[in-house]
């Protein structure tokens, strides 16, 4: 697979243009990001220590970019957001079920959902919309989007680092880790819904002001 020709023109500044091409990646599905990120971790790092700084670069482009969909929801508003999505959105394959369904998510968990969802295909790249809609508390859209996106990028470069000089298949690479970073997520999707059948986690969500985002209107 070809990467589109801005990443291979960016890489050739350095560390500068890796997080440039984070920061691209996350506005708009230009390619798929778990190829994006092994193909970085193989070309854009020759030591471990610059693989470390690899990820955290990537993860804050990351996130800057995420803001941009942020400050953009807050900007339209929760009364014309839903007429935006389904006239445009369409062209950047974000439909207006799966805004839907990322709005929805946020009644359950702020923290978590924001979390979660810097670990999934395409809905990393459009979460930070509905949290904007929503007036979700900057803090913590921030803390929990730079976790989830660590949790995201580092196993992606980290396997790219570790394929270069052989003839593993970045793909094939990708599509393992992402394969595995899908089954973390239903274990800790399932451990938290049995702590919540307990009871527990809807105390500790009390305790953190967490529920509707409409709290922080």
């Amino acid at each position: 697979m070809e990467l589109p020709d801005y990443v291979t023109t960016y890489l050739q500044l350095g560390l500068f243009g890796a997080g440039v091409v984070a920061f691209i990646e996350k506005l708009s599905p230009v390619g798929p990001s778990f190829i994006i990120l092994v193909f970085l971790g193989m070309t854009a790092a020759t030591t471990g220590a610059e693989a470390g700084l690899l990820v955290l670069v990537t993860a804050f482009a990351s996130m800057a970019g995420a803001l941009f969909w942020y400050g953009l929801g807050r900007a339209i508003g929760e009364v014309r957001i839903g007429e935006v999505v389904e006239k445009y959105g369409k062209y950047i394959l974000l439909h207006e079920p799966l805004f839907r369904r990322m709005t929805e998510g946020y009644r359950d968990s702020q923290f978590w959902y924001t979390f979660l969802a810097h670990t999934l295909p395409t809905v990393r790249i459009y979460v930070g919309l509905p949290a904007g809609m929503l007036r979700l508390g900057v803090p913590t859209f921030l803390l929990a989007g730079v976790l989830g996106t660590l949790c995201w990028n580092t196993p992606l470069i980290a396997a790219g680092y570790l394929l270069r000089g052989t003839t593993g298949d970045p793909v094939t690479a990708g599509l393992l880790v992402v394969a595995g970073v899908m089954l973390v997520q239903f274990s800790l999707m399932w451990v938290r819904r049995r702590l919540k059948k307990s009871g527990y986690m809807s105390t500790t969500s009390t305790i953190a002001g967490e529920g509707d985002p409409a709290v922080n209107r």
